[in-house]
């Protein structure tokens, strides 16, 4: 579950399903600074959007099960993570991690750092 191994900075392709369907992640991408697209039904999910919350981080939280696209949605966070189980954390456009990735980076800050750089660099600063 979430190993990063994919390469972080990978493009965000647009992506088709069976129905020749494609799911652009780049307008999800830009609705918060940091954003998880999570599973309601994955309790891994839960415990990141807990563990980001402790440390006065609000994630944009996207529901997979609940898209219109969900199968062209999963196909295209598959293809941008590397991996195929939520949750998946993505912050400034980019592919963080999951549950793994986001428990070590609350515990040695490096999320918070993160995000704060990019606040600061929109003028914005977490308390």
């Amino acid at each position: 579950m979430g190993i990063c191994s994919h390469n972080k900075n990978q493009t965000l392709n647009v992506e088709a399903d069976d129905t020749g369907e494609k799911y652009d992640l780049s307008y999800d991408l830009k609705q918060g600074i940091l954003v998880i697209f999570a599973n309601t039904r994955c309790g891994k999910s839960e415990k990141a959007c807990e563990l980001l919350r402790s440390v006065n981080v609000r994630p944009k939280v996207i529901n997979i099960g609940s898209s219109t696209s969900s199968s062209a949605l999963k196909r295209a966070l598959k293809e941008a993570s590397g991996t195929s189980q939520s949750p998946y954390i993505f912050i400034a456009g980019k592919y963080y991690g999951g549950i793994n990735e986001v428990s070590s980076g609350v515990k040695d800050h490096s999320i918070q750092k993160l995000v704060n750089s990019r606040l600061e660099s929109i003028g914005a600063k977490l308390s």
